[in-house]
């Protein structure tokens, strides 16, 4: 195995290049969860891997409930399919919420008041609603429950993260809150141990090429559970070597990577780069702190030329065009610009606006 194999198994696996998904949910079911933490980033995430979807597209695939986002995997946000989110839920919630607490209580917020506002939470929401941040922060203040600063935020994501509520449907440009049961019915809970095996071989089948340590940074389950699972699991998964790391994937993969070249314009906090803890095939060292940030790991969008960033990009909406402009790291050839300007029409398209296109000079 070589860099470029992972990479170019990678983009296979994702079903960035080729594309391999038809519908949101089967692609979303394939990659167990993907990463929506900026919402619409995540909707052109979710897009650029399925042919000819648009941004209605995908939103409409929310409202039809056969794509569900709220906060999962390491108390982020997440796409993930309707009959995966409680177990996903129950398996991770424990080792998120000794850090919630923390975190709450550093914000000014007591366990008596998170628990009364997630009490509230689901009074307001019972019998079909759907409201917005605002909306239920404006009623939290009504009822003297905190909700300065971050407070609503933390019970909302509190209240997720035990199974109670998730996204809904957006209202104009404002997101919406639902209950989960109301939203999408219960199916019978996995045990523990199966669904530790099920998130690791979906992980690696949906993601491989990935080593241990991503499949722990992504899924935020100690080294113990993540060994465990993969126990579990590795006689249904082949391995191979490259770097002093062993690459872990669905059987048949290394089989299916063909050579391919390919441009791509991924929005911030895509699967692709943060599905896993060390980005090093796809990512260069030296532009590591162009894209990423030390304070939250916030990811630019990024220019990807045959899987590995080359640059990141910007967009701008006005009226009926989006402006897109492309800040490359290294020089374009003449096919690499053509490329970017075909792939920046698909998002163009995917938007349902015009193209204007600007390539600045290579960032020194």
């Amino acid at each position: 195995m070589t860099g470029s194999n992972i990479i170019k198994q990678r983009l296979a696996a994702h079903g960035i290049s080729p594309g391999k998904f038809d519908a949101a949910g089967d692609m979303i079911s394939e990659l167990v969860a993907m990463q929506a933490q900026d919402y619409l980033g995540s909707l052109w995430s979710v897009g650029l891997r399925l042919p000819n979807a648009t941004e209605s597209d995908v939103e409409q695939a929310i409202a039809d409930k056969m794509i569900i986002r709220t906060w999962a995997l390491r108390g982020t946000l997440h796409f993930v399919n309707p009959e995966d989110v409680r177990w996903i839920l129950k398996l991770i919630a424990p080792r998120i919420n000794p850090a919630y607490y923390s975190n709450a209580h550093r914000h000014g917020l007591d366990d008596k008041s998170i628990n009364k506002g997630i009490k509230e939470v689901v009074r307001l929401l019972e019998g079909g609603g759907q409201l917005t941040r605002d909306e239920i922060r404006a009623h939290f203040k009504s009822k003297g429950i905190p909700s300065k600063g971050q407070h609503t935020s933390f019970i909302l994501l509190k209240a997720a993260l035990d199974g109670l509520i998730c996204f809904g449907p957006r209202h104009g440009k404002q997101l919406t809150f639902v209950l989960l049961d109301e939203w999408i019915p219960s199916v019978k809970n996995k045990t523990r141990d199966v669904a530790l095996a099920e998130l690791t071989f979906r992980y690696f089948t949906g993601h491989g090429p990935a080593t241990l340590q991503d499949f722990i940074w992504w899924s935020g389950l100690t080294q113990t559970d993540a060994k465990a699972g993969l126990e579990m699991v590795k006689s249904q998964l082949v391995q191979e070597s490259y770097d002093d790391q062993i690459y872990w994937m669905k059987n048949g993969n290394e089989l299916k990577s063909k050579s391919s070249s390919s441009v791509n314009l991924l929005p911030g906090f895509d699967e692709y780069l943060l599905g896993y803890k060390n980005q090093g095939s796809s990512l260069k060292e030296l532009y590591i702190e162009r894209v990423k940030s030390p304070a939250n790991g916030f990811f630019q969008s990024t220019i990807n030329i045959n899987g590995r960033v080359a640059g990141f990009w910007a967009r701008t909406i006005k009226d009926d065009t989006v402006t897109v402009e492309i800040n490359p790291f290294v020089k374009l050839s003449e096919a690499q610009s053509k490329a970017i300007n075909s792939t920046a029409k698909i998002y163009a398209k995917f938007l349902g606006k015009s193209l204007t296109l600007k390539i600045r000079q290579i960032l020194s």
